[in-house]
C-alpha cells in the first residue's frame, strides 16, 4: 500500500460521505481528531453546499419517515428510523438546517397543548439531543403555534424559535440557543399575528408565509439580532419595471434563497420568484424572476405544486404536487418526469424536504462543556 502524506488527509476526507468518515474515525487518533474538529465539520458542510452534493430527500409515507439519495438519482427510498419515537406518541418534523432535524414529540392529538419535548437530531452522524422544556409550554392552556430551526452565522450558533399563545390576546417568542443550552423570551406578539406554520430557514433567517387582511405576505426573523422583518410585496418584471401584488403566494426555499409563487391570468402557467439579497443582506433585497412552470393541460394537482430543489446541473426542478407525488420539471424542454420508488407501499411523499448529509452534531456544545469542566477539575 502506497504511503499518503498526512498533509493530504483533509483533502481526501472532505470528498467522503458521512458514513465513511464515521468508520475512519476508528483508524487512529489522528483521523478521529481531524474528523471531529469543528473546522473540518464546517469545511465538509461548505463543500457539500458549493458542489450541490450529499443531498437527501426526506419524506413521510404512511406515518413512517423515508430517505432517498440525490446523488444516486432518487431511484430508491429507505426507511429512516427515529430513535426517540414511542407507542401512542406523535412525532412531527418542524425544522431542518445543515443536516440537523428538529422534531416535536408528544401524546397523540395533544402535541400543541401539552409541554413539548423537542428533539434535535442528525440522522447521518447518529447524534441526538433532547432540548430543555421551554417555559412557555408549561403555562396552563398554552398553545404552541410553531417551532423552527436555523443557524446564526454571526455567533456560530444553532437556534430554535418557538411561538406560543400564552393568553387570548398575546403570543410569546422564545429562542433556544444551542451554544448556551437555554431559552430566552424575546418578543410579545398579538395573538392574531398569523404565524401558524413552521418556518423555513434561508441564509441566517427564518421565514413564514402569512395571510393578512386577505393579502399574502412573508415574515422573516433575523437569527443574529433576533427580531422580525417583512419582505416587500413587489417583484421585478422581465423588462426591469416594478410590478406589485402577487395574486397567490406559496413559499419555498431553493438553493439557499426564498422563493414565492405568482399565478398570472393563465392557470397553466406559474411564475416563481426568488428573493435576491446579494446586494443588501438579511431582509434587504428585491424579488427577481427565477423560472416559469408551464403545463399543457389544466391539472388541479399541478396547479398547487411546490418546488423542493434544483438538480445538480440546474436544468431541472424537483416538485411535489397537490397529491404529494414527486416529479422533475425540465426548465428548457418544459417536460415532466415522475419520480417513483418501486419498493414503497404507495407513491405519496408528504412533508418532503431536502436535507444535507453532514457531520454537524447537536451535542457539540455539550461535549465541549464537558471537556472544559474536566480540564477545570483536573480529571
Amino acid at each position: 500500500m502506497s504511503y499518503i502524506l498526512p498533509v493530504f488527509y483533509p483533502d481526501i476526507l472532505l470528498s467522503l460521505p458521512v458514513k465513511s468518515l464515521l468508520r475512519f474515525r476508528c483508524l487512529s487518533k489522528l483521523f478521529c481528531s481531524q474528523i471531529d474538529s469543528p473546522d473540518f465539520v464546517k469545511m465538509h458542510l461548505q463543500k457539500s453546499i458549493a458542489t450541490g452534493t450529499r443531498r437527501n430527500l426526506v419524506f413521510s409515507c404512511l406515518e413512517d419517515l423515508y430517505i432517498s439519495d440525490f446523488d444516486t438519482g432518487l431511484v430508491e427510498a429507505t426507511r429512516l428510523s427515529t430513535p426517540f419515537s414511542a407507542p401512542n406518541m406523535e412525532t412531527t418534523i418542524c425544522g431542518y438546517c445543515n443536516g440537523m432535524i428538529l422534531s416535536t414529540v408528544g401524546p397523540l392529538h395533544e402535541v400543541r397543548r401539552r409541554p413539548l419535548e423537542l428533539v434535535l437530531w442528525n440522522p447521518f452522524c447518529r447524534k441526538l439531543k433532547r432540548l430543555p422544556v421551554c417555559p412557555a409550554t408549561t403555562t396552563p392552556n398554552h398553545v404552541t403555534r410553531n417551532c423552527s430551526l436555523g443557524y446564526d452565522w454571526v455567533t456560530d450558533d444553532y437556534k430554535v424559535v418557538l411561538i406560543s399563545d400564552v393568553s387570548n390576546v398575546t403570543s410569546e417568542v422564545w429562542v433556544f440557543s444551542l451554544k448556551s443550552n437555554s431559552w430566552d423570551m424575546r418578543r410579545v406578539l398579538p395573538h392574531d399575528n398569523g404565524i401558524d406554520t413552521f418556518g423555513s430557514y434561508s441564509n441566517g433567517a427564518l421565514y413564514w408565509e402569512l395571510t393578512v387582511t386577505k393579502s399574502f405576505e412573508i415574515c422573516g426573523f433575523d437569527l443574529a439580532n433576533e427580531d422580525f422583518f417583512g419582505l416587500p410585496n413587489i417583484c421585478l418584471s422581465e423588462d426591469g419595471q416594478l410590478r406589485r401584488d402577487f395574486s397567490y403566494l406559496k413559499m419555498a426555499v431553493l438553493d439557499g434563497y426564498v422563493h414565492r409563487l405568482k399565478l398570472p391570468f393563465s392557470p397553466q402557467v406559474q411564475e416563481f420568484y426568488f428573493y435576491d439579497t446579494r446586494n443588501g443582506g438579511i431582509g434587504v433585497g428585491v424579488w427577481r424572476k427565477a423560472f416559469t412552470f408551464e403545463q399543457e393541460e389544466d391539472d388541479s394537482a399541478l396547479s398547487c405544486c411546490l418546488p423542493l430543489a434544483y438538480s445538480k446541473d440546474g436544468n431541472a426542478v424537483l416538485f411535489r404536487d397537490g397529491l404529494d407525488e414527486l416529479f422533475w420539471y425540465n426548465l428548457e424542454m418544459k417536460t415532466i418526469r415522475k419520480v417513483d420508488f418501486p419498493a414503497m407501499p404507495q407513491n405519496t411523499c408528504s412533508g418532503s424536504f431536502v436535507c444535507l448529509e453532514t457531520l454537524v452534531s447537536p451535542c457539540y456544545f455539550d461535549e465541549k462543556r464537558d471537556v472544559e469542566l474536566e480540564l477545570r477539575l483536573g480529571i
